[in-house]
């Protein structure tokens, strides 16, 4: 007597194509983006505590302080970046705080390209 076996057309299995090579590039993103958020977090809150509170008001000590505000601020976004990412380039964290982290970035941006010709222009 034969034996007729067949499979339902919507049953398949999942194969993982994920290479080694793959995986690093998938987790090496993340590594950098996490020790830059740690260096920028210490270093640009050491810049602030030096520049906003044990050296004299010049125009230049103003204008590290206010670089270093705008990169701190930059530096608090990463770890949402990082989430996103980590996720596979999901946003879990709604709408608004979506619009806010990019409109943070974006101005912080801005801000640090003006700030950096304005010490240029200062300096001349």
């Amino acid at each position: 007597m034969e034996t007729n076996f067949s499979t339902p057309l919507n049953e398949y299995e999942e194969v993982s194509y994920e290479s080694a090579g793959y995986t690093v590039l998938r987790i090496l993103p993340l590594v950098v983006l996490g020790v830059t958020f740690v260096l920028g977090v210490l270093g640009n809150g050491l810049v602030i505590w030096v520049a906003g509170f044990r050296m004299t008001r010049t125009v230049t000590t103003i204008c590290y302080l206010n670089l270093a505000l705008a990169d701190f601020s930059f530096t608090a976004t990463l770890p949402f970046l990082i989430v996103s990412m980590a996720m596979g380039e999901k946003w879990p964290f709604g709408w608004f705080l979506c619009k806010l982290i990019h409109i943070v970035v974006d101005i912080n941006l801005f801000g640090s390209v003006f700030l950096i010709g304005f010490i240029a222009l200062d300096r001349c």
